[in-house]
């Protein structure tokens, strides 16, 4: 590898692309939900804010849940790494 190579690997995700990200997901997450709504897919929301509501709170549902099923969850995967049916 050369020095160049090294110093991208060894960049942090600064704050402010984080924050790009985020905001990014965020919006195609309501373009989501609002596609679905319109498409009447098993999702009526009357509003902006109703679906601004159901994107914040999937997120933080996520943001919480992920890494305790994590969690839990990998020393199962370790352990039965390659075993099949």
């Amino acid at each position: 590898m050369t020095a160049g190579s090294m110093e991208i690997i060894n960049q942090k995700q600064t704050p402010k692309r984080s924050f790009k990200r985020s905001l990014i997901v965020l919006i195609g997450n309501i373009l989501g939900i609002y596609l679905i709504g319109f498409l009447g897919l098993g999702i009526k929301l009357s509003s902006f804010d109703d679906i601004l509501l159901l994107v914040l709170f999937i997120g933080l549902l996520n943001a919480i849940l992920w890494p305790i099923l994590t969690r839990i969850a990998m020393p199962f995967l370790v352990l039965t790494f390659g075993l099949e049916h």
